[in-house]
């Protein structure tokens, strides 16, 4: 494993499943991590990156994307 290289995995509950699709929220969140999704089925996907560094950067993403469909 690359020193730099983040893993993903992201999760949505079934009762918040028609307003946040995991893919939707995985797919943008992981960007600044230089990601791709590896897929995902039944609220469940995982991710990679190679840009570690940008961990804040994701996670802040993640939260705002999460915030704006969870409302």
């Amino acid at each position: 494993m690359k020193p730099n290289k983040a893993v993903i995995y992201a999760g949505v509950p079934p009762s918040a499943a028609n307003s946040l699709k995991v893919l939707d929220w995985l797919t943008p969140s992981i960007a600044p991590l230089k990601g791709k999704g590896g897929g995902g089925k039944n609220g469940i996907a995982q991710g990679q990156g190679t840009e570690a560094s940008q961990l804040k950067e994701a996670m802040e993403v993640a939260t705002q994307i999460a915030s704006m469909k969870l409302v």
